[in-house]
């Protein structure tokens, strides 16, 4: 696993962010049939994988002490964060019929504000609002993905199909900051 971001190379709090990014993505790949393409059901999307990995990254941050957690999400939504320009509210006026499970937008330019940021929104909106446990979301679920497939073990673990997701977490996702914000309030 390696990082393209040139700004990392001498930034050690970005560094170790991108590494604990990519290390997420270590546990992901062994756990599923990664040489499939992403829209097979024993691989992962898109915004499971980047997304994933971008909240978790930026929860080990906060753990550490190196960054808030809740800004963070904020920022992506505001300008991107640490992920790219434009963010998610700049990103889904332009473009209000993007779809999540999509994996076509890596050859448009429009993977970081799907995949990475409204990825991890995604992740976020599984644990905070649906109250699923973080281990289920980040880890558990991912043993079921080969032996199961991906929408079977997605509806074990999030008891919710993939499709019923897609549709609430888009009504979510297009609600204002202090909506969406939210969903941090009970934790």
């Amino acid at each position: 696993m390696t990082t393209n971001a040139i700004e990392r190379f001498k930034n050690p709090i970005e560094n170790t962010w991108g590494a604990l990014h990519e290390y997420h993505h270590v546990f992901q790949v062994a756990h599923t049939e990664a040489e499939k393409e992403r829209n097979s059901d024993t691989n992962f999307c898109s915004w499971m994988a980047e997304g994933m990995a971008t909240y978790s990254s930026a929860k080990f941050m906060e753990n550490l002490g190196l960054i808030d957690f809740k800004q963070y999400m904020l920022e992506l939504r505001k300008f991107g964060g640490n992920i790219g320009r434009p963010g998610i509210n700049e990103f889904i006026k332009k473009y209000p019929g993007y779809e999540l499970e999509n994996e076509n937008y890596w050859d448009d330019g429009k993977s970081a504000q799907v995949y990475y940021m409204i990825g991890a929104w995604a992740t976020a909106y599984l644990i905070h609002s649906k109250k699923i446990k973080e281990k289920t979301v980040l880890k558990d679920w991912w043993f079921d993905i080969i032996p199961m497939g991906k929408a079977k073990a997605f509806k074990k673990h999030m008891k919710i199909s993939l499709n019923d997701f897609y549709d609430e977490f888009d009504r979510f996702i297009k609600k204002s900051d202090d909506e969406v914000m939210k969903i941090f309030e009970q934790d």
